[in-house]
């Protein structure tokens, strides 16, 4: 019969683990989040210097009011902003823009050639239902996570010659020490590299997710919502792993009834996910894009002749949840200007 173990003071415990943690904390600098900072100011100041690596944002809008715009607007300072960087799209609309993307490159590098090589740190993923969806997912998790290949001949030229065929003895003896080689080979993988090196900034778009996930909700309700809440687990341990910039875009409806509890703090703001609010609670921040007048509160305005034309409108940006910095309640206000570029009003 087994002796049982002797108990342990929960202080002698607290001691230990107060201990190694100070010993973590002079050996290993804090390491200060990654930001991807876009050329409007009011967003960037916002999201506190732009959007976070190690978390997925969702943008809510509805069609055509400038979430594609804020994709393009991230794609461009992601790549330009850092010759190592790539970025994968997951294109669920099939409407991906790369000739404008290509075109806002160019201007602002001023060099075909270089902006071609931008592109070439770019991949584009088109999907059509909501398993093409997590097939992409994978495709992403399988290229972060393989392992880099040796140059011809490397390996087995690094490798000593073998006398006699393996058998399956051998084999068996290699399978109970894998572990423990693997775990030596990792060891001295991360005792040569520096300890401040970052792997290249990795940015993942999926757009739009709404496109390929609301079919599945329409025809069986509970199904459809057990699929989008595994997706999105599955993507934050992704996004938290291999410490990407997620943004994940999501189509919304104007609510028919105006007393209903909205996020906004806009009273006109009256949109919401088709997906259902559920959605913010999938994601690390939960954004509204929607339009706003830019000068009035009416709908007309004067013109020079005393004709009455369409204000002006804005796309704002609005935080409505954020689980971690508490940054409920801000927005951003913006429009469209020369070549595309997004800027901030003056």
């Amino acid at each position: 019969m087994a002796t049982p173990a002797a108990p342990i003071l929960a202080s002698s415990i607290w001691l230990a683990h107060k201990e190694t943690f100070a010993k973590e904390s002079q050996t290993e600098p804090s390491r200060k989040r990654r930001k991807l900072a876009t050329c409007v100011k009011t967003i960037n100041d916002a999201l506190d210097g732009g959007f976070d690596f190690g978390s997925i944002s969702c943008i809510t809008s509805e069609p055509g009011h400038g979430s594609k715009d804020i994709v393009q607007e991230l794609l461009m300072s992601h790549l330009t902003g850092d010759p190592n960087a790539a970025a994968t799209v997951i294109d669920g609309t099939l409407s991906f823009d790369v000739r404008g993307l290509f075109q806002q490159i160019e201007v602002l590098l001023k060099d075909k050639q270089e902006a071609l090589k931008v592109l070439d740190r770019l991949k584009i993923s088109k999907v059509f239902d909501f398993v093409g969806l997590t097939e992409a997912v994978d495709e992403v998790r399988d290229t972060l996570e393989a392992k880099p290949v040796p140059p011809d001949g490397e390996d087995d030229a690094s490798r000593p010659p073998k006398a006699t065929i393996a058998d399956s003895e051998d084999e068996e003896d290699e399978m109970l020490e894998g572990p423990d080689r693997e775990y030596g080979a990792l060891e001295a993988e991360s005792e040569q590299k520096p300890a401040g090196l970052r792997p290249p900034a990795q940015l993942l778009i999926i757009d739009n997710i709404t496109h390929v996930t609301a079919p599945i909700i329409k025809s069986n309700y509970p199904q459809g919502q057990a699929l989008l809440t595994a997706l999105m687990r599955s993507l934050g341990h992704l996004t938290r792993t291999h410490d990407l910039c997620t943004v994940v875009l999501s189509t919304a409806m104007t609510k028919s009834n105006t007393d209903e509890e909205t996020l906004s703090i806009f009273k006109s703001c009256t949109i919401r996910p088709v997906l259902g609010l559920g959605l913010g609670y999938l994601v690390d921040l939960h954004m509204y894009l929607h339009q706003q007048p830019r000068r009035t509160a009416g709908a007309l305005e004067e013109g020079a002749m005393g004709q009455r034309r369409p204000v002006e409108m804005a796309s704002v940006l609005e935080i409505v949840q954020d689980k971690s910095a508490g940054r409920i309640g801000r927005w951003a206000s913006f429009v469209k200007g020369e070549h595309g570029r997004l800027i901030d009003i003056a």
